[in-house]
């Protein structure tokens, strides 16, 4: 991927980490009301499963109803080839996007599809972050940097919980901000980033899943991320 490194790693390789020494311990009976999703349609072309766009595009209409955001978007690829994309978040409780038809953007796109759909979608303006949105595997080693943010997962917290596959653990999503700062946000939750720039993030789902016996298990990823992480800055 190219666009100035504003992911510094690929899809599935977020860090799960242990727990360190923390002045509050989450409370792992809560779980707020929270839904994350990304979808896009688009000509972007298609090679075993996997798609990708990296630069900048004009934003056409922009639509919210409901809590999502319908988003229409046009650049031209690596290939010098013009593409159309139509790009829909949704998130409960509803955050508001600083997009403006007919402005300039820069937007990352990256789909894979190894076992499992990994999703990942950015837009930055002038170098700031507006909004990211991931659906994919975590990994045990490796972080994840969305400029100008650094992600990684926190478990730990939780006790193990039995599944049809063996077990899984609840986790959280760690966020530290380029003043250091920073704000964990677990499963089923949300909080908000304070800084210069303040962001609002929503973490669906974020699990540690536990290998598994059951050969009808075996495909499964370590664990999954499901978050939004938006531009809240007044």
């Amino acid at each position: 991927m190219g666009g100035g490194g504003r992911i510094l790693a690929g899809l599935a390789v977020l860090a799960i980490l242990p727990l360190a020494a923390a002045a509050c311990h989450p409370d792992c009976t809560k779980e707020e009301d929270v839904l994350v999703s990304l979808s896009m349609t688009s000509d972007l072309p298609v090679e075993h499963g996997s798609s990708f766009f990296d630069g900048d595009v004009v934003v056409g209409d922009v639509a919210h109803a409901e809590g999502q955001w319908d988003v229409d978007l046009s650049g031209t690829d690596f290939g010098g080839e013009e593409r159309s994309m139509h790009l829909a978040i949704l998130s409960v409780p509803p955050v508001d996007l600083d997009l403006v038809p007919g402005e300039t953007v820069t937007f990352q796109y990256v789909h894979d599809e190894p076992l499992w759909a990994n999703s990942f979608a950015g837009i930055w303006r002038d170098g700031r972050l507006l909004v990211a949105v991931m659906d994919q595997a975590m990994a045990f080693e490796g972080n994840m940097r969305i400029e100008p943010l650094f992600l990684e997962s926190r478990r730990g917290f939780c006790a193990q919980v039995s599944d049809d596959c063996g077990a899984h653990e609840r986790v959280g999503m760690r966020v530290t901000g380029p003043d250091g700062r920073r704000v964990l946000v677990m499963d089923h939750g949300m909080g908000t980033l304070l800084g210069d720039r303040s962001y609002r993030i929503l973490v669906e789902e974020a699990r540690l899943n536990y290998e598994s016996l059951f050969m009808m298990c075996t495909d499964r990823p370590w664990g999954w991320l499901r978050a939004l992480v938006a531009d809240v800055t007044g």
